[in-house]
This record gives structure tokens, C-alpha cells and sequence, in this order.
């Protein structure tokens, strides 16, 4: 019973009935997520405000301290942030040019990293990764047009291949083979370290929209070139088809990017690009380890919505058989398309595609004089802690099921529960807005776990 005093000091008791079901969740989830949390200082226009000035923030230092606070309210919530390293975890290392110059394929003429230092990045690996369990963890953020372009080193942009219109026309330009040394080097060390810490399986490289066949398909065989590297996840942003049509050779039968990517498709209500013919056509099977969804707008994620519709999507990612949710950012709060430049008048925040309102500035009345660094989370970002759960139960009670079924149990009735998850959706973009149902749901796949588990003891 939990008692309630009000104003006038009149109590009143509330009962309370409370289920602790017997099993536990896995401390590193099954489900990734890569949701933003990178663009404290960015501004589209000269008059926008940043995130950093609603806080009030005017050096490094101040960003160093306030980015990690969003982070771990992200971490705790399962909402995990892109780079939990950035604002204070880099990597530090050293670099000399080529002895023989730029842009000059010679023996030898290479770039050379040395003096590396894990210190700064260990430490925030170590608090996200070991102590808050963060399970997806972002190198780099890349797309088909750049990935010709290298910025891992201080004070310089490389770049091979530079054509008239590309960006970056600031970049220093190199051959084709000094880029695929030094990306190589680079992400052969950091590929290593991570590898020796036990962090190696959390590692991605997120590679976002546009098109072009050559820099991309060079860029994901330069990574799948050695076993390292090849271990660190190239997400791949599927707006359009090519990743799933394009042929290593025309009318070969052969997939050009089947076994270096991990297809992760926009699904929309507007652009779905999840229907099944989609992998099945061109001989691939979506697995939980090869597929994550990005969303950009979409019903999944706005606030102007039923609660249902935040809180249902591990479960439909779940029976796509994805394991992932990409967003490009979840809360950059100025846009001249907004009614208001304070997100507590307006908090829709359509910055640009995926941007969103998961948190909300510290100050209801604009920006703030002096450095704060409360942080002020949606109710969504507490949805999505058990959208994330919602997943975690019904992976638990299918591994259950094909344990108690291999050993001849009657797993009818836990069978008949994990059917009723796809009753709840249409079809790939419709879904119910019951939500008494799904929390229902819910709570019978609770009751079939603790079921199965004891049938199996």
C-alpha cells in the first residue's frame, strides 16, 4: 500500500499489486541502437542556436563534462547514444606524411601512425560498454559520396579521386593506394585494441545515404580486406535499392555488396523499403545479425502521437528479424520551420530528416546565462527503454521454446503467444493502436517464459 498526503494533509492509501516474475533480462541487450546524441555544436543557418547555447556552454571543457550526462541517461535507457567516445573519449595518436609527398604512388611512400593513445577512449569505453552495457558503438559516420575522404587524423582531410561538385573540396588529395594504407592502418590498430578489450563485436561504421557504386563498393572491400577489419559493422543506410541489385558482373546473378554489409533499410509509413520480397528477390535472408531499420519520419517516433506507437517498435523489428534502430539524430532543437524556437512551446523539432525531441533544453524560457547542465529526458525515451525490453522478452521466450521443443516438451501454448505478436501488425507499415492489448501481451510472454522454465528444470 503506498500512502498519499496532499496539501491539506488528508492521506490517502492506494493499493498496490505487484508480480515479480522469475527470470532475468541479459545484462547486454540483444537489440542495438545508434540514436544521435553528436550535435551539440552544429547549426544549419548562422542565427540557429545550438545545443550547446541553450545550455549556456562557451568552452570545450563545458561540452567535455555536459555531452557524457546525456549519454548516460541514454545508456541507462537502452536509447544508446552514436559515439558514446566523442566531447572527451577520442583516440590520440601522431602521423608524418609521405616521405615522397602527397598524391604520389611510390614504394613505400606511405602515411605512418605512431604514438597511439588509448587512455581517454578506454576510459569512456570502459564506463559505457562494461559498466552501463552499451552493445553498439559507432567508429564513423560515412556515406557513398565521402568514403573516398579520411579525417582520423588531426589537421587534415585525405581524399582520393576528388571530382568537381563532391564536398570536402579542402581536403588534401592522395592516391587511391596512400588512402587505402592509412585507412587501413588505422582501423587495423583501432580494430585490434578493441579486439584485446573484449569490445571488438560493439563496433560499427555507419555509412548514411546517397549513391556511388565506385567509392562505396572500394570502401567496403578495403574494410573486408582483413580480419579485423572485418569484424567492424558497415550499417548501411538502404534508401535506395542498389545495395540489394546492384551485380558484381551485369545479368552474373552474383550480389556485389552480399557478405560486406549490413542492410539496414528506411521504413517509413511513406517509404517502406522492408517489404520480404525485398531480400528475397535478390537471395538474401534477413537474420537478426546482418539487419538493423533507420527511421526518419515516421509515426514510430513523432510526439503528436499515441504512446503505442513509440512503444511498439522492438517488437516489430523483432518479427522482422532485425536486431537494430538507427536514428540520424534525436534531439537539435532550432529550425526556421518551427514555430517557436523553444521546444517546450514546440517540440517537434523537424531538423532536418530524423531529428526529434527526446530531450528538452534545460530552460522553458530560452537559453540559459550561465552554464547548465541539467538534463530534461522525454517520456518517449522511457518508452523506448521498454520497447527494448518488449524485444529482450520475446528473444528469451523463442530461445526457451526451441529448447523445450528439441527436448519433445509441449510448447503449444508458448507457440500460440509468439504467433499473436505479428496479429498485431498489419503488415509492414500498419499496426494496432490497441495498447491494453500489447501490454497484455506482454505479460503473457512473461508468464510463458517463467513456464518454460520450469518445464526445462
Amino acid at each position: 500500500t503506498v500512502k498519499i498526503l496532499f496539501k491539506d494533509r488528508t492521506p490517502l492509501a492506494v493499493p498496490i499489486h505487484l508480480v515479480v516474475y522469475d527470470f532475468e533480462l541479459p545484462e547486454v541487450l540483444t537489440f542495438k541502437s545508434g540514436l544521435g546524441g553528436n550535435f551539440f555544436q552544429q547549426r544549419y543557418n548562422s542565427s540557429d542556436k545550438t545545443i550547446a547555447e541553450y545550455h549556456g556552454l562557451t568552452t570545450k571543457e563545458q561540452l567535455e563534462k555536459l555531452a557524457p550526462k546525456y549519454f548516460d541517461i541514454m545508456a541507462v535507457n537502452k536509447f544508446y547514444p552514436k559515439f558514446a567516445w566523442a566531447y572527451g573519449g577520442e583516440i590520440d595518436l601522431k602521423w608524418s606524411a609521405p616521405p615522397e609527398g602527397y598524391n604520389v604512388d611510390a614504394p613505400g611512400n606511405h602515411f605512418r601512425l605512431y604514438d597511439w593513445d588509448f587512455t581517454r577512449f578506454d576510459r569512456r569505453m570502459k564506463h559505457y560498454v562494461e559498466d552501463l552495457k552499451v552493445n553498439s558503438i559507432c567508429l564513423d559516420h560515412t556515406n557513398p559520396q565521402v568514403c573516398n575522404t579520411f579525417s582520423r587524423l588531426s589537421g587534415i582531410r585525405l581524399a582520393w579521386g576528388m571530382r568537381e561538385g563532391d564536398a570536402y573540396q579542402n581536403s588534401t588529395e592522395i592516391t587511391r593506394d596512400q588512402f587505402d594504407h592509412v585507412v587501413m592502418e588505422y582501423y587495423r590498430t583501432v580494430a585490434a585494441h578493441l579486439k584485446k578489450k573484449g569490445w571488438l563485436d560493439f563496433a560499427y561504421i555507419l555509412v548514411d545515404e546517397t549513391w556511388d557504386l565506385e567509392r562505396i563498393l572500394h570502401y567496403c572491400k578495403l574494410m573486408k580486406s582483413d580480419p579485423l577489419t572485418a569484424e567492424i559493422n558497415l550499417l548501411a543506410c538502404i534508401q535506395g535499392f542498389e545495395y540489394f541489385f546492384q551485380q558484381k558482373e551485369p545479368t552474373s546473378g552474383s550480389y556485389a555488396f552480399h557478405g560486406l554489409v549490413t542492410y539496414m533499410p528506411q521504413l517509413d509509413e511513406n517509404y517502406n523499403r522492408w517489404e520480404p520480397h525485398y531480400f528475397s528477390d535478390y537471395g538474401i535472408t534477413a537474420s537478426r545479425d546482418r539487419h538493423w531499420n533507420y527511421a526518419v519520419y515516421t509515426n514510430r517516433l513523432i510526439i503528436d502521437t499515441p504512446g503505442i506507437n513509440n512503444r511498439m517498435i522492438g517488437l516489430d523489428l523483432y518479427r522482422k528479424n532485425a536486431n537494430g534502430l538507427l536514428v540520424w539524430e534525436t534531439f537539435w532543437w532550432d529550425h526556421a520551420a518551427l514555430a517557436s524556437d523553444s521546444p517546450w512551446n514546440d517540440p517537434g523539432t523537424n531538423w532536418g530528416n530524423g531529428a526529434l525531441s527526446y530531450f528538452y533544453p534545460p530552460r522553458r524560457d530560452g537559453l540559459a546565462e550561465d552554464p547548465d547542465y541539467r538534463i530534461v529526458p522525454s517520456l518517449r525515451l522511457e518508452t523506448f527503454r521498454e520497447s527494448a525490453d518488449d524485444y529482450e522478452y520475446a528473444v528469451l521466450l523463442e530461445e526457451l521454446l526451441e529448447a523445450a521443443k528439441s527436448k519433445g516438451l509441449d510448447v503449444s501454448e508458448a507457440r500460440a503467444i509468439m504467433d499473436q505478436i505479428n496479429r498485431f501488425f498489419v503488415d509492414s507499415v500498419h499496426w494496432s493502436q490497441n495498447d491494453a492489448w500489447y501490454l497484455e501481451l506482454r505479460d503473457r510472454m512473461a508468464q510463458a517464459i517463467v513456464g518454460l522454465k520450469r518445464s526445462l528444470n
